[in-house]
């Protein structure tokens, strides 16, 4: 489990709640004011979440490799270069 990147988003949307460190818009209503706010979460976290997990775990994201795409011939690889595991006979998709 990934305790502190689940302290980092906790934070993060902490930190962008309407009133704990801004509120915009000014006088907005208060639909308004939550989707302007949610709108800057999701930006903020898009752009930092990499950031933030490769500095606390020292890795990055990888995509997950599938090991029926491996397993059947459709790729020997996580690139899909399928021309070293030819498809096999036995395989269900």
């Amino acid at each position: 489990m990934q305790m502190l990147m689940t302290l980092f988003t906790a934070a993060l949307f902490f930190v962008l709640t309407p009133g704990i460190l801004v509120r915009l818009p000014e006088g907005g209503s208060k639909y308004m004011v939550a989707l302007v706010h949610a709108v800057l979460f999701a930006l903020l976290y898009h752009f930092t979440h990499t950031l933030v997990y490769t500095m606390l775990y020292g890795e990055g994201f990888e995509a997950p490799y599938n090991t029926m795409y491996y397993n059947c011939g459709a790729a020997s690889s996580p690139n899909g270069d399928a021309s070293e595991n030819p498809k096999r006979a036995n395989c269900q998709y």
